[in-house]
């Protein structure tokens, strides 16, 4: 009888086990936060332009040779006196055969030769031009104008090879003044690509497809589109494409 008491906890433990119960006695622990959720991924910035129904593309190949488009007006500002635009034949084009180039080389360095496109005027819009640099000792550098009044009131985002830099600007009244600016490498005589998304207050500007600039200003909200080079930058210009 001794015996079978003996035995007794050992065949309870036996048959608790074979029932799947286990007891376990564990010194009391503070429960574990809650995980954090991650935020969501975002996705990498995408121009506005399918936001926009209307589109205008200009790839000047069908345009004369040697003379600027009938829909452009040459203007310029500062010193100078020389805004040269032309059409001409470029193998290297990102839409062949042809490219705007404007031409003056004139070593001034506060003169700025544009291009406005004439007819009609802008809210909210995407623009963008591919441009390549082809010469020039003061400056090399390509631009869109934008909300363009007058060649002394109008915004302006241009990239330098000479400054290695990307840089937002207001003209008021002729007087210029930067709104944002980035510096990274612009290489010269390569093909690139600028765009400008403004919508109202908000401009943002592209450089090679990285948005590069973001920026708030309400100076201007309506104007023309246009291209602009600086001192003696003998600057080609592609695919002008306007959305909006």
């Amino acid at each position: 009888m001794k015996t079978s008491l003996k035995l007794l906890p050992v065949l309870i433990v036996v048959i608790v086990a074979a029932a799947g119960f286990v007891f376990l006695s564990a010194p009391s622990q503070t429960p574990a936060a809650a995980p954090v959720a991650a935020p969501p991924q975002q996705n990498a910035p995408k121009p506005v332009a399918t936001t926009f129904s209307q589109k205008k593309s200009i790839n000047f190949d069908n345009d004369q040779l040697g003379a600027i488009p009938p829909y452009l007006k040459a203007d310029k500002t500062g010193g100078g006196t020389r805004s040269e635009w032309q059409v001409k034949n470029d193998p290297t084009a990102p839409s062949t055969p042809n490219v705007l180039a404007q031409t003056s080389d004139e070593k001034v360095q506060v003169h700025f030769p544009i291009a406005i496109l004439t007819g009609e005027k802008y809210k909210d819009l995407n623009v963008s031009v591919s441009f390549k640099t082809v010469s020039g000792t003061i400056d090399q550098s390509g631009g869109i104008i934008f909300r363009f009044d007058n060649a002394k009131n109008y915004y302006l985002l241009r990239a330098s090879a000479t400054e290695n830099d990307v840089v937002l600007y207001k003209y008021v009244g002729g007087t210029s003044s930067i709104i944002a600016s980035i510096s990274m490498a612009v290489s010269a005589g390569s093909w690139h690509t600028l765009t400008v998304v403004a919508v109202g207050e908000s401009i943002e500007g592209y450089f090679d497809g990285k948005r590069v600039i973001e920026a708030r200003d309400a100076t201007f909200l309506i104007g023309s589109v246009g291209l602009r080079t600086k001192a003696d930058s003998v600057t080609y210009f592609d695919n002008f494409l306007i959305g909006y």
